[in-house]
This record gives C-alpha cells, sequence and structure tokens, in this order.
C-alpha cells in the first residue's frame, strides 16, 4: 500500500486546494514522495487549515512551485512502479477526495477503488482490546494524535507536513498490524506492549 498525507489549503476540495503530498511505500519505507504545488485559479484558503499545516496564503499563487498537475503527474509516476498501489493514511477519504478533485480539475485520470483507513483499523484495535472508543459529540475521537500515542510515537510536529504526516502514519499501520517499527526515525521510541 501507499500510505500518503496531504495538506490544502481548507477542508472543501470544491473550493480549497491541495498544497502539498507527501508518501511512503509501506512495503518499501525506504521509498518516499513529497511535493509541493500551487492552488487552482479561483481557490480560496481558510485561515486556521493554513495555521496547521503553516502555509501561507501566498503559497496559493507561487508559480515557483509546482503545478497541480505537475505535482500529480510525477506522483502518479512514482506509483506506477508499485506492486500494491492501494492508497492508505489517516482519514483518507479526504486526501483521497482531493487528489481525485485535483486530478480531474487538470485532466488527469484517477480513481482509486480502494482505501485503507488507519482510523478503522485503530478503532477495530480498540474494540479487540476492549479498550473506550473516546467520543466527542458522539462520534469516535481516535485522532492521529490518539493514535499515535497508543502505539508509543510522539504528538506530530506543528506545524503539520505532508511527509511526515505520511511517515508517522506508516509507523502506526506497523505497531498495530504488525507489532514492530518499520521506519529508522522512530526505531527510540519503545513499541508498547499490545495483548
Amino acid at each position: 500500500m501507499i500510505v500518503i498525507d496531504a495538506e490544502f489549503s481548507g477542508l472543501d476540495s470544491s473550493q480549497h486546494c491541495l498544497l502539498s503530498l507527501g508518501a511512503i511505500d509501506y512495503c518499501n519505507p525506504q521509498d518516499r514522495f513529497y511535493g509541493e504545488c500551487y492552488g487552482w485559479e479561483g481557490a480560496t484558503f481558510d485561515p486556521e487549515s493554513l495555521t496547521v499545516n503553516g502555509f501561507l496564503p501566498s503559497a496559493l499563487t507561487d508559480t515557483q512551485k509546482l503545478s497541480p498537475y505537475d505535482l500529480l503527474q510525477s506522483f502518479f509516476t512514482w506509483c506506477k512502479e508499485k506492486e500494491n498501489r492501494t492508497i492508505a493514511g489517516h482519514n483518507v477519504w479526504l486526501d483521497r477526495e482531493f487528489l481525485v478533485r485535483t486530478a480531474s480539475r487538470v485532466g488527469l485520470p484517477f480513481r482509486p477503488h480502494r482505501i485503507i483507513d488507519l482510523h478503522s483499523i485503530a478503532v477495530g484495535e480498540f474494540m479487540r482490546r476492549g479498550l473506550p472508543i473516546p467520543l466527542r459529540e458522539n462520534e469516535s475521537a481516535l485522532s492521529a494524535s490518539v493514535i499515535y500515542e497508543y502505539v508509543g510515537l510522539p504528538k506530530e510536529p506543528f506545524p503539520h507536513h505532508a511527509l511526515t504526516g505520511a511517515l508517522m502514519e506508516a509507523e502506526a499501520f506497523s505497531r498495530i498490524l504488525h507489532q514492530k517499527n518499520i521506519l529508522p526515525e522512530f526505531a527510540h521510541y519503545p513499541l508498547p506492549k499490545f495483548s
């Protein structure tokens, strides 16, 4: 699978844009991808989202960065070499939505049929172990931060960075699914004992 994380100018793919994309080949963790792009013409931004990811409003029009077409074309070329191209990540449906919408805007075919969601895997893990699932407004509150703490990882650095997010998600997948560390960046964080 390909673990991805993306940063956007907001959370609504009809008005906000993709700004960066990080990815790691889960089967070959040294094989990684990262790129940034400017936004599509007319894209807007949510100040709160830009605070989270550290991009400035000028990033939406910074033509020194890749165009959305070039970023996705590079990513798709990188993906072609992978045996398993199933997209994975935390709440990955949003990343998928932005990639599909951006690809459609720039005329590139991209319509992945399957995704693997870290949140769902973590819910299953909590249920299997009989652990209470934290709730907020009567819905699961298993955020990435809660999952990282559960698997013995630190909090994600702030502001968020797409490649760092993808790496942390891949490590969390491995610690839940295989009870092992896969990335050298996180080897010094002890693996909790899961029963």
